[in-house]
């Protein structure tokens, strides 16, 4: 079969869009041609939407995987989590494993380097907050490194106690280690002289209720969210109605955050920010029993997030409920496929195996769960059903001991 031309593919993509491997040809065609401008961010584009149409083609995640090493070492990341996909689906394992290896290279040295671009500005200007503002971000984030972070938090603080950004890192710092009050007060000392401005108030509304969260003191939280939607104008305000649900939902009030994530829906229709309604729709309506509803949000769902591994996840567990368990299968696969470390899907995979005596294919799922998560009570029951069937009771016993002694923990 002869190679196509890009006319030939835009006139097949537009005969019938729903074929995937036009657009990967397509994107494999403009990312070879590199006298085309911005050759890398198209052929980037048509391969994505080559995944979004099938994303089980290894292939597909391979070149996008390399299309993105070719970026900026920001696109780093990216192309590492498509290689993680290549090797899940067995597609150019070797490969991919040294791809991957490579990508992390690049991310440490593109993080060292802006490192020391950082260090060398506040060199060269020790009141450079910029700096700072960086070196603590990173030492907290990508480095996870809280004693550096704190170092540097506590230098800017020397140089500058009033400065905005060493305001703002000092609430986190009390938030974090509980001391509520003094975060509190420290947020509104930075926010206090910008009040009669809107965008300001709900900056300040906002910080007030991220610190509330990360203190799980939801309640207070909901307050702050509240305020900074009423000083929000339409349609701006329907944007933080998804932190508004999630609220709800954690403070049990659950008819509300319905109500909540369907206003979002229907005031951002083409928000891209709105996976969050359909997961939590689609279990509500899946817990009513309306199945109607819950195909709706759920197709819905992925049709505008064919990436999001939630929403494969809730699809599996339907399609397992209803007894249809092939294409359950194929969902919870598909889950992992863009999230290889969720609990629940590996633990549902090593179920249905297990349901059908497949032991040892039952034991490879859940021994990569219990890897994500050796806490997960419901991990070692299953361990325990399996060793049983495979008449290991030693190591039966000793899931059955794990159990136990979680159990005292709680």
């Amino acid at each position: 079969m002869k190679n196509l031309t890009k006319n030939e593919l835009n006139a097949a993509i537009e005969k019938n869009p729903d074929v995937a491997e036009n657009y990967y040809k397509m994107g494999v065609l403009v990312y070879a041609d590199k006298s085309e401008p911005n050759f890398l961010h198209y052929g980037q584009e048509w391969i994505e939407k080559a995944i979004a149409i099938d994303p089980y083609k290894g292939k597909y995640h391979f070149e996008l995987g390399m299309i993105y090493s070719e970026q900026h070492w920001h696109w780093a990341s990216q192309a590492k989590t498509c290689f993680e996909r290549c090797i899940h689906l067995k597609y150019k394992v070797k490969e991919s494993a040294k791809e991957i290896g490579k990508t992390e290279a690049k991310i440490k040295e593109g993080n060292n380097s802006r490192v020391a671009e950082y260090l060398k500005k506040i060199e060269d200007n020790p009141k450079d907050m910029e700096g700072y503002t960086y070196l603590i971000s990173h030492y907290t984030y990508t480095d996870k490194n809280e004693a550096k972070a704190m170092e540097w938090l506590n230098i800017a603080n020397e140089i500058d106690p009033n400065d905005s950004m060493v305001l703002h890192w000092m609430s986190k710092v009390y938030a974090k280690h509980g001391d509520v009050d003094l975060a509190a007060s420290i947020i509104t000392k930075e926010y206090e002289k910008d009040m009669d401005d809107p965008d300001m108030a709900s900056e300040y509304y906002g910080e007030m209720c991220y610190m509330y969260e990360d203190a799980m003191d939801y309640e207070n939280a909901l307050i702050w969210k509240l305020k900074q939607i009423e000083v929000m104008e339409e349609p701006h305000c329907y944007h933080y109605y998804t932190g508004l649900g999630w609220l709800y939902n954690r403070l049990g009030r659950v008819e509300e955050a319905k109500e909540t994530y369907q206003t979002c829906l229907e005031k951002l229709p083409d928000d891209d920010t709105t996976e969050t309604c359909y997961t939590f729709l689609i279990g509500y309506y899946g817990e009513a029993g309306d199945l109607e509803k819950t195909k709706f949000y759920l197709d819905e769902g992925l049709r505008k997030y064919p990436e999001e591994a939630n929403l494969h996840y809730q699809k599996g567990v339907i399609l397992h409920q209803a007894g249809e368990i092939v294409e359950a299968i194929k969902s919870y696969k598909a889950c992992l496929i863009f999230d290889p470390e969720n609990l629940r899907a590996l633990n549902n995979l090593g179920s249905i195996a297990q349901q059908f005596k497949q032991s040892e294919k039952a034991l490879e799922h859940m021994l990569k769960a219990l890897e994500q998560d050796p806490d997960e009570i419901l991990t070692h029951e299953n361990l325990i059903k399996i060793y049983l069937d495979l008449g290991n009771f030693e190591r039966a016993n000793y899931h059955t001991q794990r159990i136990l002694e979680l159990k005292k923990k709680l």
